[in-house]
Protein backbone atom coordinates (compact mmCIF):
# COMPACT_ATOMS: atom_id res chain seq x y z
CA UNK A 1 0.00 0.00 0.00
CA UNK A 2 1.45 3.78 -0.97
CA UNK A 3 -0.16 6.75 0.72
CA UNK A 4 -0.88 9.12 -2.50
CA UNK A 5 -1.80 11.94 -0.57
CA UNK A 6 -4.08 10.85 2.58
CA UNK A 7 -5.16 7.86 0.54
CA UNK A 8 -3.82 4.54 0.36
CA UNK A 9 -3.13 2.50 -3.31
CA UNK A 10 -2.47 -1.14 -3.74
CA UNK A 11 0.13 -1.59 -5.55
CA UNK A 12 2.00 -4.85 -6.32
CA UNK A 13 5.80 -4.63 -7.91
CA UNK A 14 8.00 -7.62 -8.75
CA UNK A 15 11.21 -8.31 -10.77
CA UNK A 16 13.72 -6.14 -10.94
CA UNK A 17 15.55 -3.55 -13.94
CA UNK A 18 14.59 -1.91 -16.40
CA UNK A 19 12.72 -0.47 -18.10
CA UNK A 20 9.94 -0.28 -16.05
CA UNK A 21 6.52 -2.11 -16.73
CA UNK A 22 3.49 -0.62 -15.22
CA UNK A 23 0.39 -2.49 -16.00
CA UNK A 24 -2.79 -0.45 -16.14
CA UNK A 25 -5.83 -2.59 -15.28
CA UNK A 26 -9.07 -1.07 -17.59
CA UNK A 27 -12.58 -0.01 -16.60
CA UNK A 28 -14.01 -1.62 -13.57
CA UNK A 29 -10.78 -4.17 -13.63
CA UNK A 30 -8.26 -4.54 -11.05
CA UNK A 31 -4.56 -5.34 -10.83
CA UNK A 32 -5.65 -8.83 -10.40
CA UNK A 33 -6.49 -8.93 -13.84
CA UNK A 34 -2.69 -8.95 -15.04
CA UNK A 35 -1.37 -11.60 -12.31
CA UNK A 36 -0.38 -14.48 -15.68
CA UNK A 37 0.91 -11.03 -17.67
CA UNK A 38 3.02 -9.97 -14.20
CA UNK A 39 4.24 -13.12 -13.43
CA UNK A 40 5.91 -13.79 -16.89
CA UNK A 41 7.22 -10.23 -17.46
CA UNK A 42 8.48 -10.09 -14.42
CA UNK A 43 11.51 -12.61 -15.05
CA UNK A 44 12.93 -9.59 -17.41
CA UNK A 45 12.34 -6.67 -15.55
CA UNK A 46 10.55 -4.54 -12.77
CA UNK A 47 6.60 -4.59 -13.21
CA UNK A 48 3.90 -2.62 -11.72
CA UNK A 49 0.38 -3.31 -10.93
CA UNK A 50 -1.90 -1.64 -9.54
CA UNK A 51 -5.84 -0.77 -8.29
CA UNK A 52 -6.90 2.66 -9.04
CA UNK A 53 -8.46 5.12 -6.31
CA UNK A 54 -12.15 2.61 -5.72
CA UNK A 55 -11.29 -0.34 -6.83
CA UNK A 56 -9.59 -3.40 -5.78
CA UNK A 57 -7.83 -2.88 -2.34
CA UNK A 58 -6.62 0.41 -2.74
CA UNK A 59 -9.11 2.94 -0.99
CA UNK A 60 -11.78 5.36 -2.45
CA UNK A 61 -10.34 8.49 -4.21
CA UNK A 62 -12.12 12.33 -3.74
CA UNK A 63 -13.87 12.85 -7.33
CA UNK A 64 -12.78 9.87 -9.60
CA UNK A 65 -11.83 11.84 -12.27
CA UNK A 66 -9.25 10.45 -14.97
CA UNK A 67 -7.65 13.62 -13.69
CA UNK A 68 -7.36 12.36 -10.46
CA UNK A 69 -6.00 9.28 -11.90
CA UNK A 70 -3.36 10.15 -13.62
CA UNK A 71 -2.27 12.30 -10.44
CA UNK A 72 -2.60 9.24 -8.53
CA UNK A 73 0.27 7.28 -10.55
CA UNK A 74 2.42 9.97 -11.09
CA UNK A 75 2.28 10.41 -7.13
CA UNK A 76 2.39 6.53 -6.78
CA UNK A 77 5.56 5.88 -9.37
CA UNK A 78 7.37 8.71 -7.48
CA UNK A 79 7.55 6.69 -4.04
Amino acid sequence: MIDVGGRMLHVHSTGQGTPIVVLEAGIAASSVSWSMVQERLSHLTTVVSYDRAGFGWSEEGCHGTARDAALDLVTMLAC
